[in-house]
């Protein structure tokens, strides 16, 4: 917990390395325990340890759903596309009325260019949560993806919405931003989430450039977190 705390919330991901390291040395057959770190290692860039971890991870509890999913994720975006959707997908199939593993599936197609296909698993995740706002962001980059303005914006729009009534992660609009072609307004966004210490601008590697453009001031900006 200490290292997640560090790192998702306090940006000190050096220190929640360290803590998580520490979590792994003391119960190292602990599922979890390797798949945050493993999660961790994938965000700073150190894929070879990270696919490892979550390969152990795997091993230690194959049941989990949520460790399943997580692990798949991990070895997605360290390089082993084709093995971590592949576990993704397996965990859609056995449990496939969880928001989670469909929302996850939704962004592994998406990173692969399967945007019709990753549509479909978006609007089931969302329909699953109800609404919330991860999977109305990720269904609305989706749209502008497959070049379908009207639904992206109406998304778009009710997410803003709420946002001037409560909260409603900077980092989620920042991603709407860039996918609008609207690069200023994103990094204004990405500097409140930094303010903020928001949890999601870890994520933006796994985002960009796959289901948003790029932008290198963003890109910095975030980068800066994990030094």
């Amino acid at each position: 917990v200490q290292g997640q705390c560090s790192s998702f919330f306090e940006d000190d991901w050096a220190a929640g390395e360290r803590s998580m390291r520490r979590a792994v040395e003391l119960t190292p057959n602990d599922a979890l325990a390797q798949t945050y770190l493993a999660l961790l290692l994938m965000m700073r860039q150190n894929w070879a340890e990270a696919s490892e971890r979550a390969r152990t991870a795997l091993r230690l509890d194959p049941l989990s759903p949520a460790n399943t999913v997580w692990a798949g994720i991990v070895l997605l975006f360290s390089g082993q596309p084709v093995e971590g959707l592949s576990v993704i997908e397996r965990q859609v199939a056995i449990t496939p009325d969880l928001w989670m593993p469909c929302y996850w599936l939704s962004v592994g197609l998406a990173s692969g260019g399967r945007f019709d296909e990753a549509r479909t698993a978006a609007e089931k995740a969302l329909e699953l949560t109800g609404g919330t706002s991860l999977t109305q962001c990720n269904l609305a980059l989706i749209c502008y993806q497959l070049a379908d303005g009207q639904a992206g914006d109406a998304l778009f729009d009710r997410l803003r919405q709420r946002a001037n009534e409560g909260y409603v992660s900077h980092m989620f609009l920042a991603w709407l931003h860039l996918a609008r072609g609207e690069p200023d307004a994103a990094l204004i966004c990405a500097k409140e989430a930094l303010a903020a210490k928001d949890p999601w601008l870890g994520t933006h590697r796994v985002y960009s450039p796959t289901l948003v453009p790029g932008d290198p001031r963003v890109d910095d900006l975030v980068a800066g977190v994990f030094r």
